[in-house]
């Protein structure tokens, strides 16, 4: 299965990265990890939050 991320989805992901980078940068990097791996797109995204 491919998972096609759109612009919306995206801006998303990095708002709820930097949500959480807000209290803890290593807690959003796991969050943003957790949420790409479980969609098992996490090499497509691996930019947001670096």
């Amino acid at each position: 299965m491919t998972v096609h991320w759109t612009n919306n989805a995206i801006v998303h992901l990095v708002d709820i990265y930097e949500y959480v980078a807000r209290d803890s940068s290593i807690y959003a990097k796991r969050m943003v990890d957790r949420i790409t791996k479980l969609l098992g797109t996490d090499s497509e995204l691996s930019n947001v939050g670096a």
